[in-house]
């Protein structure tokens, strides 16, 4: 059985990228020996490949006080002149800690570049501990991130290190196999805004019929509107622009899909987690529907919850009760946060102890790509316990909004957006790891929103 020998400061987020990237991410078996030496130390069979540490004794002194020392722009490493069959996005590697280095020889590979550290700071979002910074929702931006300075936001960065990884292995030792792991689309939507919600009163109404004539200057849009309106109040939700659910679910199953439908069941903040309630006929029918086709329903944790366990718990049990109200299967084992708020000093743990068995809020709100530096599912990492925890993190990989919005990347429905994303689902693919994309139901109502959405999917 391969043995990893490790030094002993940080035994325990030692311990978890350990288990993370030989467990989870490769699948092999080994025996972690814990010494007083320095770097990381791999034997088998009278071989063995020598890692560099160079992230945790950097921060011995600082931990979680300061940022760790990285010089920008990265040193780079060439895969193609390291005479080692390896598979990256680029064969120019960026190296965020250690040195663009890997001396190979028959029975031994010194290894310069800090694979185990640099996955640590990504899973375990050190960056967003340390610094301060946030946006007006209290988010990390993607803009401050080292992903996004260094120009490795859109480069699954942690996978291409283990492939790194694997490669020297295998150099070593021809006969080691890996778990193979077939990457999949995931699609999911947040269900924001299930319906026009100027539906529900005539003051609503003409709020909204104003905004259309006065602000957006869009007649057509108003006369939408009270079409609407009037079709609603007859119990024909035909003419709402948002009700794509059933389009939504067809598209999916035409290409072998199931989606995921995310409900924000609880109102932590009345401005800002919409208008619909669980206990309404036409979202109950519509969790009916979701159900009876085989799709997943979980729950799209309301705005304020990010910080409130107890919030979040009981979202979570409101779920259940409810569709078991109703008849319906349905575990509610998934969450996604709302707004994509998240502290990773204590969000991870509300989730973990509410029941979920995965969290799907992974990327940054601004930009798409790979926040957590992979797009695998992976066991999540604690800071308040120092250990892990439970519940897996499905780290989402493109929202639509973050790439099409003006108040995002502004991108809108052109060439370089669909490249954009289908580049990022090729790349989330190429390593095994899943292609997780955000699109709202209410972002179908034109025909440029349906054909981006099926080419995506497709």
């Amino acid at each position: 059985m391969l043995e990893i020998y490790h030094p002993k400061i940080q035994s325990d987020a030692v311990d978890w990228i350990l288990s993370v990237i030989f467990g989870e991410f490769l699948g092999i078996e080994y025996i972690a020996r814990p010494t007083s030496g320095k770097g990381y130390c791999l034997q088998l069979n009278g071989k063995r490949l020598d890692l560099v540490d160079s992230l945790f004794p950097q921060l011995r002194e600082s931990w979680l006080i300061g940022e760790p020392i990285i010089e920008t722009p990265l040193a780079i490493w060439d895969a193609s002149k390291s005479g080692l069959s390896v598979s990256l996005t680029d064969p120019l590697l960026p190296i965020v800690f250690g040195a663009p280095k890997i001396i190979v020889e028959p029975n031994r590979i010194d290894c310069h570049i800090d694979i185990l550290g640099t996955a640590f700071y990504f899973l375990s979002r050190y960056e967003e501990m340390v610094i301060k910074e946030r946006d007006k929702y209290d988010r990390f931006p993607a803009t401050v991130s080292l992903a996004c300075r260094a120009g490795l936001l859109e480069r699954p960065i942690v996978e291409e290190y283990v492939e790194v990884l694997w490669a020297c292995m295998k150099h070593l030792w021809p006969a080691l196999e890996r778990k193979t792991r077939q990457g999949k689309v995931r699609v999911s939507c947040d269900v924001d805004v299930p319906y026009d919600c100027s539906t529900k009163s005539v003051m609503r109404l003409t709020k909204g019929l104003a905004a259309d004539v006065l602000k957006r200057r869009n007649v057509g849009m108003a006369r939408q509107r009270l079409k609407n309106y009037i079709s609603t109040q007859r119990g024909d939700f035909n003419y709402d622009l948002f009700n794509t659910f059933d389009w939504y679910m067809d598209t999916c199953e035409r290409f072998g899909h199931q989606a995921a439908f995310y409900f924000i069941v609880d109102h932590s903040s009345k401005l800002m987690d919409g208008c619909y309630e669980m206990t309404e006929p036409r979202i109950q029918d519509l969790l009916h529907r979701i159900a009876d086709r085989g799709h997943e329903i979980g729950t799209h944790a309301s705005f304020n919850t990010y910080q409130n366990r107890g919030q979040l718990g009981s979202e979570r049990q409101r779920l259940i009760d409810t569709c078991d109200k109703l008849g319906i299967k349905a575990s509610a084992k998934g969450n996604r946060q709302h707004y994509l708020r998240w502290d990773a000093s204590q969000t991870p743990d509300h989730i973990d102890a509410s029941g979920y068995e995965y969290d799907t809020t992974g990327a940054f709100a601004d930009r798409p790509g790979f926040r957590y530096g992979t797009s695998r599912p992976f066991t999540m990492w604690s800071w308040k316990k120092m250990k892990p925890l439970n519940v897996k993190q499905r780290p989402l990989v493109v929202m639509e909004c973050s790439v099409l919005a003006d108040r995002y990347m502004g991108l809108g429905y052109s060439d370089e957006a669909m490249d954009l994303m289908l580049s990022l689902k090729q790349k989330s693919l190429a390593h095994g790891g899943d292609f997780t994309l955000l699109w709202h139901n209410s972002h179908l109502s034109t025909e440029l929103d349906k054909s981006f959405f099926t080419e995506l999917i497709a």
